[in-house]
């Protein structure tokens, strides 16, 4: 061991060096002097050079006082003012102050000791005095758990506890009122969870001040203004109040609610348009539709209730005056038109059946022949080919004048028309030279398809202006190339055509009846001679 710069050891070593006598003393002094001339070189290494080697490396030297580094009054044995670099431990004393260095067992015995024992993943918690272990946070580096010390993989935030009688989760207002709760309410100790509500007396229920406003039920029912809903959503409102609204802005587009009324057990649904009411369904009240069509059976309907398909009415059906073909009647439109009907039911187109007189009433201006192929309910019919408009035309028969008539025949065409006075429907009334007298001419059906047997008609007033006119009936008016087949041709009193009969003319036989009217004007005295069949 060396110990340098110790003043009792410097006077000591002089003594020695100049206890020597004679040439001895000598070679003393001329060291001294040499050591003399090398302090400056050594004064270099000190302050310049900024190391000094005080011995061998197994050497060990010793200083007494204090050292001080940057400074030249050290309070210390080591006293360093600025920073230090120690590339192996430092060893130092227990810590008793607070600017005390602190050694590695000081250090484990205040983290593990003084805290307490944990487990991996607790985080630390401040009981009023000091830091403990014992908390129930954890966190594993990903997710946070409290109550667990394994949060679930998806679940950042995991909390699991005892929650009988009280809450899992609870977020409380500072006074005191809840803001939001989780809890059991029937202490049943089963797991809360909004996605699954476990154990029959569970729910989970939202509250304002304190009163149940929504509640979902383990059975997956949510009840709004009731805590039992009955079904999947069950909504228990005041009379006269909305149970659902949809708006489009402040626009109300449907309202569902509860109409008025003295118990309110009556519904309501309102459709709006452009915040007008359009529709309304009351189970109490006037129900209405008021905007666009309604269709049943119909996604196109036409008219303001269009059915595609049949209906039942069981009381009376009101419905507005007919003004066209497939309108309903009302009851004074058909008592009308009913006392308005005239039958005749007598042929007055004398010679009309084809099977005994062909064309015998007829004249062609058309190649026409008598077809006995084509009949019509077994009787033959007129086969025209017309190669002009032109058709046939009848012989002149004379009708009353002041009376309604119609005239009507059975066609088959080979084309679909519409019959009319301009196609194949036509007729004449003449008087004293001039034709065409007939009024209010009305003709039927509206169309007639091709190479189907169809009666056609037309009726027509005679007009009172004459006691008697001449009438001809005209097929006329055809399309050239076609074929037309005609027969049971009848011109008849009143504007309803009846079947075909022939005229009481047309009969080979008289039946006769006896009376006992002695002289009366017939072709036996005292028979009566009918122009008419009678069974007797």
């Amino acid at each position: 061991m060396k110990k340098i710069f110790n003043s009792s050891g410097i006077k000591k070593v002089f003594e020695k060096i100049l206890e020597p006598k004679g040439s001895t003393r000598v070679a003393v002094c001329c060291f001294l002097f040499v050591l003399i001339l090398a302090i400056p070189a050594i004064f270099y290494e000190v302050v310049y050079a900024k190391t000094i080697n005080l011995g061998e490396a197994d050497d060990t030297v010793y200083i007494e006082g204090n050292i001080g580094i940057g400074t030249t009054s050290p309070g210390y044995k080591l006293d360093v003012s600025g920073t230090g670099r120690f590339t192996n431990p430092v060893i130092v004393g227990t810590p008793t102050g607070d600017t005390h260095a602190a050694t590695k067992s000081y250090v484990d015995s205040a983290a593990g000791g003084g805290v307490g024992a944990g487990s991996s993943g607790q985080t630390l918690r401040h009981d009023g005095t000091s830091w403990v272990g014992s908390s129930l946070l954890y966190n594993n580096g990903t997710n946070v758990g409290i109550g667990t010390t394994s949060p679930g993989t998806y679940k950042r935030l995991d909390i699991v506890g005892v929650n009988t009688g009280g809450y899992s989760v609870g977020i409380q207002s500072t006074d005191g009122g809840g803001a939001l709760e989780m809890t059991t309410f029937g202490g049943t100790g089963t797991l809360m969870s909004v996605f699954n509500v476990a154990g029959s007396g569970n729910y989970l229920q939202f509250r304002v001040e304190n009163s149940a406003k929504v509640t979902i039920l383990n059975n997956g029912n949510v009840g709004i203004g009731t805590t039992t809903p009955g079904s999947k959503l069950e909504l228990n409102l005041a009379s006269g109040s909305l149970a659902m609204s949809i708006k489009r802005g402040a626009s109300s587009v449907i309202n569902l609610g509860s109409g008025s009324g003295s118990t309110g057990d009556n519904g309501i649904l309102q459709m709006f348009h452009d915040g007008a009411e359009k529709i309304r369904l009351y189970t109490t009240g006037n129900s209405w539709i008021t905007g666009g069509n309604v269709g049943i059976g119909d996604t196109t309907p036409t008219y303001k209730l269009d059915v595609a398909g049949t209906g039942r009415f069981t009381s009376p059906v009101i419905v507005g005056t007919p003004t066209g073909d497939t309108h309903a009647a009302t009851k004074s439109y058909v008592d009308s038109a009913a006392d308005a009907i005239e039958i005749g039911g007598r042929n007055l187109f004398l010679n009309s059946s084809v099977d005994d007189y062909g064309l015998d009433k007829w004249n062609p201006s058309a190649p026409s022949v008598v077809d006995t192929e084509n009949l019509y309910d077994n009787s033959a019919s007129i086969k025209m080919s017309p190669t002009t408009t032109s058709g046939i035309y009848s012989d002149m028969f004379t009708v009353q004048g002041n009376r309604t008539y119609t005239w009507s025949f059975m066609i088959k065409a080979s084309e679909a028309f519409v019959p009319g006075g301009g196609k194949l429907l036509h007729q004449q009334l003449s008087q004293t030279g001039s034709s065409h007298y007939e009024t209010n001419t009305k003709y039927y059906p509206s169309t007639v398809q091709a190479n189907i047997w169809t009666k056609v008609y037309v009726t027509f007033d005679a007009p009172d202006t004459y006691a008697t006119y001449g009438w001809r009936g005209y097929i006329w008016y055809p399309t050239p190339g076609e074929i037309y087949y005609v027969t049971n041709f009848k011109l008849e009193k009143g504007n309803k055509p009846t079947d075909w009969t022939p005229a009481p003319e047309d009969s080979n036989t008289c039946h006769l009846v006896y009376f006992d009217i002695g002289g009366a004007s017939c072709p036996t005295p005292g028979m009566l001679w009918l122009q008419q069949p009678v069974d007797i």
